[in-house]
């Protein structure tokens, strides 16, 4: 069974997809003009090609394609921490000024992405123990699976994919971990003013991702 202290959140991020985003238009200037991103903070990346810009920005690193731009942090901390800073978390925050700056935006669809960790003594048996519990002839080697879950949950979809990788713990003693990549989601074509909405909300949709891992974990089997 899992404590609060084993899952850790590695990457929190927001993509906005749109049927055209304005590439060219997307510097560092226009991330400080439009009051997306607080002028004290400093630009220490930035890169442009026809095909995608790659902007890092205080804490914040943004890619944006012709139709997916990607806002991401990477908190490296407890989950059961992360978002209690005086400011809040940082993700949802940035996205809704960059919504608020262009309310015009052809847009498409909202997804919350989350990277958690969980450290899992023998990570591999918990993964056959909990998805593959068939026997397994060893003249045909070992087995290793990958699994990817779908939860659908009224309108909101939650997809979780299970890596067996370990990713670093600060203050903690490296052990074997699983990582969680945790996607949420409404499966409909998104207004800005619905994806400003969906944001208000991502303290209660990472409330459910935590849950659904609790789940795997706890009672997987």
């Amino acid at each position: 069974m899992a404590d609060d202290n084993e899952l850790w959140i590695h990457q929190e991020s927001a993509v906005i997809s749109a049927e055209s985003h304005d590439i060219w238009r997307f510097t560092p200037d226009f991330l400080v003009s439009s009051e997306i991103v607080p002028e004290e903070w400093i630009c220490n990346r930035s890169t442009q090609s026809s095909e995608e810009v790659t902007i890092s920005f205080g804490p914040s690193h943004w890619a944006m394609t012709p139709n997916n731009l990607w806002i991401r942090t990477y908190p490296n901390r407890s989950l059961m921490e992360h978002g209690t800073d005086v400011v809040g978390p940082v993700v949802p925050i940035l996205a809704n000024n960059f919504l608020v700056a262009l309310p015009y935006l052809p847009s498409r669809r909202l997804w919350l992405f989350w990277q958690i960790s969980a450290v899992i003594p023998d990570r591999n048996q918990w993964q056959l123990d909990t998805f593959f519990s068939k026997a397994w002839p060893t003249e045909l080697g070992t087995v290793a699976v990958q699994p990817r879950l779908t939860v659908n949950l009224s309108d909101l979809a939650i997809s979780v994919t299970i890596r067996n990788e370990s990713l670093p713990r600060p203050r903690e003693a490296q052990g074997d971990s699983l990582t969680f990549q945790c996607y949420a989601s409404r499966p409909i074509d998104q207004t800005p003013d619905d994806m400003v909405s969906d944001l208000n909300h991502r303290t209660e949709r990472l409330e459910i991702v935590e849950r659904v891992i609790r789940q795997l974990l706890e009672n997987g089997s």
